[in-house]
């Protein structure tokens, strides 16, 4: 799958299998991209808002310039991916994987880290410090502090 150059609005991508791929300068409103797969691929200057990405994996991909905005991201895959300038923004991140992803000027904002797998991986990110005091157990949890009653 290649895409660039585009605008979705309101369509359905759901359970497309796009690995290896690439989606580049891409805009996309209010879509059903449920199961989604882009694992290894490349996504570069792409906004995405008011989605689902539940389930969906860009594994091992590449990801440059994104932002994910009021967008459900619940048990997707960033495992082992290149993120680079990727926001999030009021996302729902619950079971999401961000084990082994390397992140470069990355930011999670209006979303806290409880659920995420890997939380200790997300090293170098930029969070709003409301939101690192909502997510302190999932750091803790992530660095092996235990929380006293």
């Amino acid at each position: 799958m290649r895409l660039s150059d585009v605008m979705l609005t309101g369509c359905d991508l759901s359970n497309v299998d796009g690995r290896e791929g690439s989606l580049i300068r891409a805009e996309i409103h209010t879509c059903r991209l449920v199961g989604f797969a882009l694992g290894g691929g490349m996504v570069r200057d792409v906004r995405v808002v008011d989605s689902a990405l539940s389930l969906s994996s860009f594994a091992y991909a590449g990801l440059r310039n994104v932002i994910f905005e009021r967008v459900n991201l619940r048990e997707a895959s960033f495992m082992n991916a290149r993120l680079q300038g990727v926001e999030f923004v009021d996302c729902q991140l619950e079971g999401a994987d961000f084990r082994g992803v390397k992140l470069s000027s990355c930011a999670i904002r209006g979303s806290n880290l409880d659920g995420i797998l890997g939380v200790e991986s997300l090293k170098g990110l930029a969070m709003p410090w409301p939101d690192v005091l909502a997510s302190a157990a999932a750091m803790a949890a992530a660095v092996g502090i235990n929380i006293e009653e």
